[in-house]
C-alpha cells in the first residue's frame, strides 16, 4: 500500500473534526475529500481545510480513490456508507457503535467481507496505557471475582438532534458512550452469561440518559456497569476486586491494593490520553498492512452489538438475557 494513504471524511461533525486533528499529526495520511449531504458541515470543512466537498458519497469515491474512509456522523446512515465503501474497495474506520442493532451489524460484516476490505470501530481505551495495563497485572489481585464500571458525562443537555431519537440513533447511553464500558469488559472478561438491564424513557420515540446493567460472565465474575450523560461528577472508572486484592483503573491511573502489601501499586500518565486518536489511526495503519486487529474489526464486535441488544430486551421483557443466544457461538470473538 503507497504512502501517504488518502483518506476522505464520510460525515463531518465534532468526532470527524478531533480524528482529522488526530490524521494531521501523521506525515503517512492525506485528507483528500470530503462527503456530507449538510451544506453546514461543508461550509465548516472548506473553512478547515482545503479538500473537494461532495454531497454525493458513491461519485467522491470514483473521482477520489481513497486508501480508507472514516465514517462518522448519525448512525442511522452508517450502513449505507460502510457499504458504498466496500463495494469501491475502500477501507473502513468508523465511529462507534458497530451498528444500531444486529441486524445492520451482521450486514455490514457482509459488506466488508464482499469487498475484501478491513473495517475497524474506533475504540480508543483498546490503546490507551492505563486500560491496557490492566490485563498485564490483574494476577496481582488473584482470581477475579467482581467488578463495577461507572461512566458520567454530568451534562445539561444530555442528547440533542438525532441523538435524542431512538429510530436515528438506535439507543441512548448504552449503545452510545456505554458501548465503551462494555468494549472494556468484553476485553477484560469475555462474552457474559447473562446481563440485566433497567433505565426509564422519557417518551415514545426517546432514548434512555442513564442506565444500570448487571453482568455476569462463565467465569463466575459478577459486576454492573452505570452509564449516565446526567450524573455528576464526569467520570470514568472501573474496579476489580479479586481473591487476593483489589484494582482500579481510569484515564490516567491504574491502582493495585493487596492486603499482605505495605503499599499500593500506582501506575500514572503511561501515555498521554490526548495522544489516543494518533495510536488508534497507527494501529488501523499497521493492521491494513497485515499487523494486528486490536479486537476491532466488525467480527469482533458482533458480540458488543449482541451485548447492547441484550439491555434492551432485558428492559423490555424485565428478565435476564444471555447475549450469547442472539448470535452463533463462533461469533461471539471480543
Amino acid at each position: 500500500m503507497n504512502f501517504p494513504m488518502k483518506v476522505c471524511i464520510v460525515g463531518g461533525g465534532t468526532r470527524a473534526c478531533e480524528h482529522v486533528e488526530a490524521m494531521r499529526s501523521l506525515r503517512d495520511l492525506e485528507v483528500v475529500g470530503v462527503f456530507d449531504p449538510s451544506v453546514a458541515a461543508a461550509k465548516q470543512w472548506l473553512g478547515r481545510m482545503r479538500v473537494p466537498y461532495y454531497n454525493n458519497l458513491d461519485l467522491m469515491l470514483r473521482d477520489l480513490h481513497p486508501d480508507f474512509g472514516l465514517v462518522s456522523g448519525p448512525h442511522d446512515v452508517h450502513l449505507e456508507s460502510v457499504q458504498a465503501l466496500a463495494h469501491h474497495g475502500v477501507h473502513v474506520f468508523k465511529e462507534k457503535p458497530l451498528a444500531r442493532n444486529l441486524t445492520e451489524a451482521h450486514l455490514m460484516r457482509n459488506a466488508v467481507q464482499s469487498g475484501r476490505v478491513k473495517l475497524f470501530v474506533a475504540m480508543q481505551r483498546r490503546f490507551s496505557g492505563m486500560f491496557g495495563l490492566v490485563p498485564k497485572v490483574m494476577s496481582l489481585i488473584g482470581e477475579a471475582r467482581r467488578f463495577s464500571a461507572c461512566y458520567t458525562l454530568n451534562s445539561s443537555t444530555p442528547c440533542v438532534g438525532w441523538r435524542a431519537s431512538k429510530l436515528r440513533a438506535g439507543g441512548g447511553c448504552i449503545l452510545d458512550m456505554g458501548y465503551h464500558l462494555i468494549d472494556v469488559a468484553l476485553w477484560y472478561f469475555g462474552m457474559p452469561s447473562w446481563v440485566r438491564c433497567r433505565f426509564e424513557l422519557e417518551g415514545e420515540d426517546s432514548v434512555e440518559n442513564e442506565a444500570t446493567i448487571e453482568v455476569a460472565f462463565p467465569t463466575g465474575v459478577v459486576g454492573e456497569l452505570f452509564i449516565s450523560r446526567r450524573a455528576a461528577p464526569k467520570r470514568e472508572n472501573i474496579t476489580i476486586e479479586g481473591t487476593d486484592g483489589k484494582l482500579e483503573v481510569d484515564r490516567g491511573h491504574v491502582i493495585v491494593v493487596c492486603p499482605d502489601s505495605a503499599s499500593a501499586l500506582n501506575w500514572s500518565d503511561l501515555e498521554d490520553w490526548s495522544g489516543v486518536l494518533t495510536r488508534q489511526l497507527t494501529g488501523f495503519i499497521d493492521h491494513m498492512r497485515g499487523g494486528p486487529a486490536y479486537g476491532m474489526e466488525a467480527h469482533h464486535h458482533l458480540g458488543h452489538v449482541a451485548f447492547v441488544e441484550a439491555c434492551y430486551q432485558s428492559q423490555a421483557q424485565g428478565v435476564r438475557v444471555d447475549p450469547r443466544a442472539l448470535i452463533r457461538p463462533e461469533e461471539c470473538h471480543v
